[in-house]
C-alpha cells in the first residue's frame, strides 16, 4: 500500500466527495463546543484574508466515483 499527501481547499473535499465510515471506526465524538472551536478557526482565517491554514491531516483511501462525485473511505483523520 502506498501513501500519497497532497493539499486541497476544504470546499472542494466538502461538495464533491462522498465520504464512508468503516464499521470499525470509532464512534463519532464532537459536540457543540467542537464545532465551535472550527468555525472561530475559519472565521479567523477568512478575516486574515490568508490563502491558506492548516486544519489538520484526513487519511482516505479512495475508491470508484458513483455520479460524478469522488467516493472516499475515512482511514483516520
Amino acid at each position: 500500500m502506498s501513501f500519497e499527501a497532497q493539499q486541497s481547499i476544504v470546499g472542494k473535499l466538502l461538495n464533491d466527495s462522498v465520504y464512508r465510515i468503516p464499521r470499525n471506526q470509532r464512534s463519532y465524538v464532537w459536540e457543540e463546543r467542537n464545532w465551535n472551536d472550527l468555525y472561530q478557526d475559519i472565521e479567523l482565517v477568512v478575516k486574515r484574508v490568508s490563502n491558506s491554514h492548516f486544519i489538520g491531516s484526513v487519511v482516505l483511501m479512495k475508491e470508484n466515483p458513483e455520479a460524478g462525485l469522488g467516493v472516499y473511505t475515512v482511514i483516520d483523520g
